[in-house]
């Protein structure tokens, strides 16, 4: 029966134990590989990795250090058990023994490196005993060095410790180089995504300045573009007239407080962007500083955070667009900041050339209507002139009428005229245009023309069916102007026109026929005048005829009776004065001499009778 080997068997329990640390070790390390590779973010991986070192080897601290973009220099960036908080701290090149490590790129270790000269001056107070440094190499690149401190043990590292080590060295390389790859893409990722986020903010920006209909409509889709990328619950756009030294916010809209009349600036943080023309974030910890500086006071409610930016053209600042929070869990970051600084510029240029169109299209409308008036003036004192020439040679009211009637309808394109003159209570219909239904009798106390006769008082319906008064003459009438006509302060009749649908009648129009009215009155005025003198002067001539006739008897017994008293008292033929008895002999004995003509001083001639 074969024996066994004592020695034999030892080697096969050392094997058999060393197989299962072996294999304990790669268990671990496959563990722990798992673990990193799941970590995507670099600082997190950075803290795992040092504390799955740690564990891996047994020992209770580490650290680990990054290579410094120069190059040539460590800095601590994880640490895990030491003494104190050392990150931060920077290591050239061979400086120490992670410098050394990362210098030759070759895993170092020292079993006592409280005793060891060369550790860096900033761990000459350590404890630790054994410490192993290991290069995190990725190809030909160091990317770092992990080490680990024990600070019990003052034996050196196995081999098999310094090959896991190592093992987990390349690994862990190869991790943080991933997770540098995951950072710079998601960073550029984060930089694309936030310049296409801007790009498409001034974008839109820019197509509400074109869709825009006003300003008002301008503003509130800017604030529909702000609030997609950051609360914006509560915004304002404050402008600034340095004219008039005024703030004034044509757009406000907040939780907590109501808009502010235009104001002088002061001190509240729209002022304070304004005055210096710096963009400001404002969190509660900030505005307090501002106020013991005395650069800030609270106006209104208080907020979380105010962030304001300046809206700056060419020319000029012109005013500060500002968002504000007032719940703790909602907050305004840097990053909503810059996205308002970016923005800020094309609000305003938006604004300024929004507000120029606005002025032109004000200015335009100023000279139409400007244009519009001196044409209808035009209209209107040309109107007025035809109808004072007409009025001026017609003496007859029908002839007056017909005339006013049709010169208002074709100067002016009125559809619908007409005119009523008062007669015992009743308006009687004397002259229409453009009705193709007459309504010839109107009592005094119906419809707008009674009450336009009643009250002497000019009538404007803009909307006439609204008016329980008014008379339906056509089906499609939408506005009535009806103006009294006044003789000697008393209505006499009354001048109406109505619109049909398209064309509402206006103050404008009332003042118009205002003014024709009067010439109107004056011209019923006048013919009545001329009728009544016409009339009188017939009644004269007709009661001069009258008397003509009825003199002529006693015309003739008048003749008869002087033709006898001549026969009784006979004159002389010459001078023709009552012959005496005297006379009376010498007519018959034809003794008169007849009278001659004889020179005066002055060359002209007298005659004298020789009858004395």
């Amino acid at each position: 029966m074969p024996t066994s080997d004592p020695s034999a068997d030892q080697r096969l329990a050392d094997l058999e134990n060393a197989l299962a640390r072996r294999t304990r070790e790669l268990q671990a390390l496959h563990a722990i590989s798992l673990e990193i590779n799941s970590q995507p973010d670099l600082p997190a991986l950075l803290q795992t990795l040092v504390e799955a070192a740690t564990r891996l080897l047994d020992v209770p601290s580490g650290a680990l250090y990054l290579m410094r973009p120069d190059g040539h220099s460590l800095e601590l960036t994880v640490s895990h058990n030491l003494m104190a908080d050392m990150r931060g701290v920077i290591l050239q090149l061979g400086e120490g023994l992670a410098g050394r490590a990362a210098q030759s790129g070759e895993v170092m270790m020292v079993s006592d490196y409280a005793a060891w000269e060369g550790r860096a001056p900033i761990f000459r107070q350590s404890v630790f005993k054994r410490v192993l440094a290991i290069p995190l190499r990725l190809r030909d690149t160091i990317l770092g060095v992990i080490d680990l401190a024990d600070d019990r043990r003052t034996d050196r590292f196995d081999a098999d410790e310094i090959q896991l080590a190592q093992f987990f060295a390349d690994q862990a390389a190869i991790a943080v180089q991933n997770a540098r790859l995951m950072a710079a893409a998601q960073h550029e990722l984060s930089e694309r995504t936030r310049a296409e986020r801007r790009q498409s903010m001034l974008l839109r920006i820019a197509e509400a300045a074109h869709t825009s209909a006003d300003l008002d409509a301008l503003y509130r889709s800017i604030h529909l573009i702000v609030g997609q990328w950051m609360p914006a619950d509560n915004f304002y756009i404050a402008l600034y007239d340095p004219a008039t030294d005024l703030i004034e916010m044509p757009y406000f809209v907040d939780e907590q407080d109501e808009r502010e009349p235009p104001h002088h600036p002061g001190r509240s943080l729209t002022a304070y962007v304004l005055r210096t023309g710096r963009p400001l974030l404002a969190n509660p910890e900030v505005f307090a500083t501002m106020v013991a500086r005395g650069e800030a006071e609270l106006v209104g409610a208080p907020s979380v955070d105010w962030l304001g930016v300046p809206l700056r053209t060419r020319e000029a600042i012109i005013g500060v667009l500002a968002v504000q929070t007032y719940t703790a869990g909602v907050r305004l970051t840097e990053e909503h900041l810059q996205l308002l600084i970016f923005a800020s510029d094309q609000v305003a240029m938006t604004i300024e050339r929004k507000r120029s169109e606005e002025a032109l299209r004000r200015s335009e409308r100023e000279y139409r209507e400007l244009f519009a008036a001196a044409q209808r003036l035009t209209d209107e004192l040309t109107l007025l002139d035809r109808v004072r020439a007409a009025l001026t040679r017609e003496l007859d009211e029908r002839t007056i009428f017909r005339v006013v009637c049709e010169a208002v309808a074709e100067t002016f394109g009125y559809t619908l005229v007409s005119l009523y003159l008062v007669e015992n209570d009743r308006l009687i219909l004397q002259h229409q245009v453009g009705y193709t239904r007459r309504i010839d009798v109107i009592p005094i106390d119906k419809g707008i023309l009674g009450r336009v006769a009643r009250t002497g008082q000019p009538e404007l319906l803009e909307d006439a069916h609204a008016d329980p008064d008014f008379l339906e003459a056509e089906a499609s009438i939408v506005s009535e102007v009806c103006v009294p006509l006044k003789v000697d302060g008393r209505v006499v009749g009354a001048l109406n026109i109505e619109s049909r649908p398209g064309s509402v009648l206006s103050s404008a129009d009332l003042r118009l026929m205002i003014a024709l009215s009067e010439h109107i009155s004056a011209a019923i005025s006048r013919a009545r005048l001329y009728t009544a003198a016409r009339e009188s002067a017939a009644r004269l001539q007709a009661a001069a005829a009258t008397a003509v006739r009825r003199a002529r008897p006693a015309r003739r017994r008048a003749a008869r009776r002087l033709r006898a008293y001549g026969r009784r008292h006979p004159r002389c033929r010459a001078c023709r004065k009552p012959a005496s008895r005297r006379h009376a002999e010498s007519v018959r004995s034809s003794a008169c001499i007849p009278p001659r003509r004889r020179r005066r001083p002055g060359g002209s001639r007298s005659r004298r009778s020789a009858c004395r």
